[in-house]
């Protein structure tokens, strides 16, 4: 069975392949078919997989392994095994929601939560599985103000130069021209306040046109509600436009969701799942150490199973279920 990762890594690397060829999407399908002995598959099923969708019609029939297999071979793409999955927790659906939510609302929202709890991953999927007209844009810390709007305009797709001002204007002047329209930016908590001035506006012109997420840690209303109160510069403002939408707030990891998860990975006693989650402060680091061990066990060939493993990486003894 090959895992939802690997599924859109092949498609990705099948995009990659019919770029750098030239392909339609017609002379794909004919070279799937020609190396696989005459087992293809429709176009249909190649435009939704190129859409991101791992369903195909009406019905949302899921595709078969069978025809993944079938691109690989086309394009010799060796396929590795791979230890992650997809986790469908409380925050995933979260983030999704307000996703959808923005999108329908044409308003400010944001995503407020922990490190590692899955905001940047689920922003990928969302954009995965909605890629028309819908456009990410991180901010790393080290962008000022005007490299931040340099770096949106770029992820919308315009080339821009000047002022903030000019590339501001291009901005909303493209994304209003569009239907349906969703702006995501992470790692907010990390804007210069110069840049909050100028994004106030961006929130005024495109308020009933395009939805955008702010996707923020460290607390991030918190943050943005200190520098409201203190009625610094634009931030009574901003906050005020962002709760017209809404703050949605994620959870810590929890000792249900370590057990939910590593059940996926098919580790169900309970003093090992409780080792992990008092060692990793994160879904992200527990999903890093399950994949650790997982990869350690299979390269030991049965020398060493998955709970000595976690027992060594968490540093703690434990008595075996009888």
């Amino acid at each position: 069975m090959i895992d939802k990762n690997t599924k859109h890594q092949i498609v990705e690397a099948a995009r990659i392949y019919m770029t750098e060829n030239q392909l339609s999407q017609d002379a794909f399908t004919e070279l799937v078919k020609r190396t696989n002995g005459g087992n293809g598959f429709s176009v249909a099923y190649l435009n939704d997989m190129l859409k991101g969708k791992l369903t195909t019609g009406q019905k949302q029939t899921p595709i078969d392994d069978k025809y993944f297999y079938r691109i690989a071979k086309a394009i010799n793409y060796a396929i590795r095994k791979s230890y992650r999955k997809h986790h469908n927790t409380d925050n995933y659906f979260a983030c999704m929601n307000t996703f959808k939510e923005a999108r329908e609302t044409k308003l400010p929202h944001a995503i407020d939560g922990p490190t590692g709890e899955g905001k940047s991953y689920t922003a990928a999927e969302y954009m995965r599985e909605n890629p028309r007209n819908c456009y990410y844009v991180r901010c790393d810390g080290d962008l000022t103000a005007k490299s931040f709007f340099m770096e949106l305009a770029h992820s919308i797709g315009i080339k821009v130069s000047g002022a903030i001002y000019d590339v501001r204007k291009n901005v909303i002047q493209k994304l209003k021209n569009e239907t349906d329209a969703l702006l995501i930016i992470d790692e907010a908590e990390n804007l210069k306040d110069r840049a909050w001035e100028s994004l106030k506006r961006v929130m005024d012109d495109l308020k009933g046109y395009t939805g955008i997420v702010f996707i923020g840690a460290n607390d991030f209303e918190k943050q943005m509600e200190k520098k409201a109160d203190r009625m610094k510069g634009c931030f009574p403002q901003v906050l005020r436009r962002i709760r017209e939408g809404g703050f949605t707030p994620l959870w810590n990891l929890s000792i249900d969701d370590a057990k939910d998860i590593c059940q996926q990975y098919g580790i169900t006693s309970k003093t090992h799942v409780r080792a992990m989650f008092d060692k990793c402060r994160n879904t992200a680091q527990l999903t890093a150490m399950i994949e650790r061990v997982l990869r350690e066990a299979d390269a030991s060939t049965g020398k060493r199973n998955v709970l000595d493993l976690i027992e060594l990486h968490c540093h703690v003894t434990l008595k075996k279920a009888a």
